[in-house]
């Protein structure tokens, strides 16, 4: 189990759940994002901007272990004594990813490498989609790292070792089935249902033709005008303009036929 699976197993960690976890120690599925891959690629671009923004040195990088699971740590070893864990985020998503503060799941790995390699003073650099490089410093805090460890412990002999299986979502699990084999082979009673939609679907195209028919001519009645009552009902076509975040500002006209009270 690695530092960044006991935040995960803890609920800290937005990006992977618990069963991400269990189907790698379990069953040695591992799920490898574009951004878990990109963080690999620029730690040494990474590791660079910390350099020039704060008096450390890159001395080297180290794999220790902790615990009875045993729990990895991996960190660089940094000049005067201190460690460094490198991260990306946000790189390939389209949402916002903003590090005001530091994440809880990765401080909870920046503590525990701490405790790995037994120093009180660490940092976390980052390479963020919408901040640019950002750096966050961490003080050990053994209490936490205490009780993250005795969490994992009982979790990994519950979960790995017993047979207790996380909770998962459809979203969460179907990330794990390759697209090519997600076709499932239906029972023939579906089949009346999916001519019956086709239908419906035809239907409803001819039935909008026709609806946009009738909305012209009775448009054209009303002679540019955006209000008109007839009998019992009031005929609307006015000016809406949509506009969003996301929405190019445009200008349409909605048609809209009520009954009057």
């Amino acid at each position: 189990m690695l530092a960044k699976d006991v935040a995960t197993i803890l609920g800290l960690n937005p990006f992977e759940s618990p069963f991400d976890v269990y189907l790698k120690l379990k069953y040695q599925v591992k799920l490898d994002t574009p951004e878990i891959q990109a963080s690999r690629l620029l730690k040494p671009l990474i590791q660079k901007l910390f350099e020039e923004q704060h008096p450390y040195k890159v001395i080297q990088e180290e794999t220790k272990s902790i615990g009875s699971i045993p729990i990895i740590t991996n960190y660089t070893l940094l000049e005067p004594p201190a460690i460094l864990i490198t991260t990306a985020s946000g790189l390939f998503s389209d949402t916002r990813h903003l590090w005001d503060s530091l994440p809880e799941y990765k401080k909870l790995e920046a503590l525990l490498s701490l405790h790995a390699a037994k120093t009180d003073k660490g940092y976390v650099a980052a390479l963020i989609g919408s901040q640019g490089f950002k750096s966050f410093e961490v003080t050990y805090e053994p209490q936490v790292v205490q009780e993250a460890i005795s969490f994992a412990e009982r979790w990994y002999l519950e979960y790995i070792l017993g047979d207790k299986i996380p909770s998962v979502t459809v979203s969460q699990y179907i990330r794990y089935i390759p697209i090519e084999d997600r076709a499932v082979e239906l029972d023939e009673d579906v089949i009346p249902i999916v001519e019956e939609y086709l239908r419906k679907q035809d239907e409803k195209g001819k039935l909008e033709e026709e609806l946009e028919v009738l909305k012209n001519q009775i448009i054209m009645k009303m002679n540019l005008s955006s209000l008109a009552i007839v009998g019992d009902y009031e005929i609307s076509y006015n000016l809406i303009e949509r506009k969003g975040y996301y929405v190019k500002p445009t200008t349409i006209r909605r048609f809209k036929i009520t009954k009057r009270k």
